[in-house]
């Protein structure tokens, strides 16, 4: 009796202990991502880029090599990213993604443009690495 008691403690305290490890990999924060144009306005037939932003916790960083960008949008074309800096983890935690504005944009008509992001993080306290997908509207003016 005394053994099946000491038995279903000790499976108890370890179902707990994995659910609370399960919990804290769940719980690892998701980066806010922001998306800036380099300059506030374009002319037709002019280049751009946009800085992609990654606020991370202190723990967390981002594999450069899991960046993955792609733009969509009238009169826009993207052309890549710049050179990735930092390594193998981004350093600065931010990139660049280069596009062409066309040649056809009308003066003065916006251009929405939806930014789609994909990247992975890591927890370098737990080693847990996590992929997502963030998209982004922005609006370029076009002088």
């Amino acid at each position: 009796m005394k053994m099946k008691r000491i038995t279903l403690i000790c499976i108890i305290f370890l179902m707990s202990f994995v659910f609370v490890q399960t919990q804290q990999a769940s719980a690892q924060s998701k980066p806010n991502v922001t998306v800036k144009a380099n300059k506030k306005s374009y002319k037709p037939g002019s280049n751009g880029s946009f800085t992609i932003s990654f606020k991370t916790a202190a723990n967390v960083k981002i594999p450069a090599e899991q960046v993955e960008v792609s733009i969509s949008g009238e009169n826009i074309s993207g052309t890549g990213l710049s050179n990735v800096s930092g390594g193998e983890y981004l350093d600065p935690q931010s990139v660049h993604y280069n596009f062409t504005v066309s040649g056809n944009a009308a003066t003065g008509t916006p251009i929405p443009v939806k930014v789609t992001i994909k990247y992975g993080y890591c927890n370098y306290d737990t080693g847990i690495c996590k992929r997502t997908e963030v998209t982004k509207n922005v609006t370029l003016k076009i002088k």
